[in-house]
């Protein structure tokens, strides 16, 4: 999960793991120690982690920023973001959550083009690599 400000600074990352164990491997040892690492069955995100990312990740990271004024968190509407629980925490924390349309992400969020996109080209670029060597599978600290 990602998150930047408008003035283009970011704040640390929640990154999921497909398994049922989290193993030490997976994580380089040059990964930012303030990064949350998680893990679950699917590899994505679920309601907890939706809710672990507001709580550990962006409110208290952001809160100095805001200077005790109300600040706005974007998201889309992936279920993780609209539960009771994660609003309940926006609102008692005087963080005023904007969700985005359904179906206008490719549209309305900023970090699919600016973030991912270079990302996955880079990321097919390495791809292309592995394939022509014939390489037909990776392990996760891979």
């Amino acid at each position: 999960m990602e998150c930047v400000w408008m003035d283009g600074t970011s704040i640390s990352s929640l990154i999921i793991f497909k398994g049922e164990n989290l193993l030490t491997n997976w994580i380089p040892p040059d990964l930012s120690k303030d990064w949350i690492i998680s893990y679950n069955l699917k590899g994505w995100t679920s309601n907890e982690h939706g809710l672990d990312w507001l709580q550990q990740c962006f409110e208290p990271r952001t809160k100095e920023k805001a200077a005790g004024c109300p600040w706005v968190l974007i998201c889309d509407g992936h279920e993780s973001h609209v539960m009771g629980e994660f609003i309940r925490h926006c609102m008692d924390n005087n963080i005023k959550l904007l969700i985005l349309p359904p179906h206008s992400s490719h549209f309305t969020q900023p970090l699919n083009i600016e973030v991912f996109s270079p990302l996955k080209c880079y990321m097919m670029e390495e791809l292309k690599i592995i394939i022509q060597m014939n390489i037909a599978r990776l392990n996760k600290a891979e």
